[in-house]
């Protein structure tokens, strides 16, 4: 228990002392919590280190059968997971009894260093499951509306871009559809541009507020897709487009000009007046 608390406090001094004294370093103090644990959660480094050094386990579960990983991902403890990661890799994949990755965790907090980290680390974490088969890191940060935590996933793990039209468990939802409910614009967006089923936008409610602004990437990759955009664009974003496209189709009678249907179709998705 001295070990325990000496760690929690980011007492290195302490804690070098006791191992050198012949502390158990994996002895459980509170909640079944080691020492390493207590000092990853509170992301004191020198003390992770310090015991890492002294033959702590990195591998230990606590409660709820989280790691050290584990513990100082949910906290957002940069420093002290990357030591842990180092000292035992294998733990980017590793999960507590609720299927919860070291990304998921860090993925459902939006912290995109961490996430950075943990992709690195293992790119396959991305679409592990929670044990109920409902949640992906994916799914997680959709949900949460970490724009660019979605961005590193899919960028990480191309296959993570699949999980946007399934279905997760009795939720019934899909990342797209989560965020679409909780009215994250930007991550419909994400979505939307890194996944290339066309029946998704089956998912996407219309009206979808936002949803203008991504009209260039989805022209540019299917102008079948744009047309479903824009269709499903608020009434003041559709009015305005209608407003641009007349005014291009006047111009071009007036100066004698017919422009090709694509290239109409390109410049009226530059229209940049969405949300205004």
């Amino acid at each position: 228990m001295a070990l325990y608390k000496a760690a929690g406090k980011g007492n290195g001094t302490e804690v070098a002392r006791l191992l050198a004294a012949g502390a158990d370093p994996d002895a459980r103090g509170e909640e079944g919590l080691t020492a390493l644990h207590a000092a990853a959660v509170c992301g004191h480094t020198r003390v992770v280190r310090t015991m890492l050094a002294g033959g702590a386990s990195p591998m230990q579960p606590g409660m709820a059968g989280m790691l050290p990983i584990h513990m100082a991902a949910a906290c957002g403890k940069l420093a002290a997971t990357r030591l842990l990661l180092e000292a035992a890799p294998g733990t980017a994949v590793a999960v507590d009894q609720a299927g919860h990755t070291p990304l998921f965790l860090a993925a459902q907090r939006g912290d995109a260093p961490l996430v950075r980290l943990l992709t690195a680390a293992a790119p396959q974490a991305a679409v592990v499951k929670t044990v109920d088969g409902q949640e992906t890191p994916l799914f997680a940060a959709a949900r949460g509306g970490h724009d660019n935590v979605v961005h590193m996933l899919v960028e990480a793990a191309p296959e993570a871009a699949v999980e946007v039209s399934v279905q997760h468990g009795g939720s019934g939802l899909t990342p797209l559809l989560a965020a679409c409910v909780q009215g994250h614009t930007a991550v419909v967006r994400q979505l939307l541009e890194a996944a290339p089923q066309a029946a998704l936008w089956e998912q996407v409610p219309a009206p979808c507020p936002g949803l203008g602004r991504t009209l260039p990437a989805i022209f540019q990759r299917s102008q079948a897709e744009a047309a479903l955009l824009v269709a499903r664009l608020p009434p003041a974003d559709s009015a305005r487009l209608r407003a641009f496209a007349l005014a291009l189709h006047r111009a071009q009678h007036c100066m004698h000009i017919h422009l090709p249907a694509e290239l109409v179709g390109r410049i009226l998705s530059l229209f940049d007046a969405f949300d205004v």
